[in-house]
């Protein structure tokens, strides 16, 4: 399905990923078989329905254009997006920020995509929230590394609100938190989160 993870392991969605380059390879596969037979097929059902999506398509549409675009122009465009809130829903904030965080920690500019993040968080508060335990990890993650230990009880207690949500991140959390020696705050986390994990009907036993 064009929603479903890309089954190359780049961990994006097939439709943002090797979905164009299938689409083309099986154009030339019909074509050498059938020179004059060009049909592409069945319609594609989701293709119709993002057709009649305007969100939809402005956020394919910025991704396009984002991945085709340089590391500062990047960031630009992420700005831009959050300045407008065009294209600009939770899906397309995450994948954006991705790309960027990797040129971030390459050029030592950790503390500038800590600050995009704040930025979602201010002026697309929907789109954050779609994706909060992803980012929440990577402030937690960004806090240990720069020695920023004072943010860190806002941050996990802002994961353990969400514990029922996605408990995977939050075992991560609690992971680098052992391994830095944070047990004050690896507890109170705990102690935060069992109030939402308790009363949980899709919670796992090992959750």
């Amino acid at each position: 399905g064009r929603n479903d993870t890309c089954p190359c392991g780049s961990g994006l969605k097939y439709k943002r990923c090797c979905l164009r380059k299938d689409e083309e390879a099986a154009r030339r596969a019909t074509a050498a078989e059938d020179p004059e037979t060009l049909d592409p097929g069945p319609p594609d059902l989701d293709d119709d329905l993002e057709e009649l999506d305007p969100e939809a398509r402005a956020a394919d549409e910025l991704w396009d254009a984002f991945q085709a675009a340089g590391y500062e122009e990047q960031i630009g465009m992420f700005e831009q997006a959050l300045a407008t809130g065009e294209g600009m829903d939770g899906e397309t904030a995450f994948y954006m920020l991705s790309d960027i965080y990797s040129g971030a920690v390459e050029r030592g500019e950790r503390e500038r995509f800590v600050a995009l993040i704040e930025r979602l968080r201010e002026a697309c508060p929907a789109a954050y929230d779609e994706e909060a335990p992803t980012l929440l990890d990577w402030l937690v993650l960004e806090a240990l590394v720069a020695g920023r230990r004072e943010r860190l009880p806002e941050l996990m207690r802002q994961m353990a609100s969400r514990a029922d949500g996605d408990i995977d991140l939050l075992d991560q959390a609690l992971y680098r938190l052992a391994y830095h020696g944070e047990w004050e705050v690896l507890l109170e986390t705990l102690r935060q989160a069992w109030q939402q994990v308790k009363r949980s009907r899709d919670m796992l036993p090992w959750g």
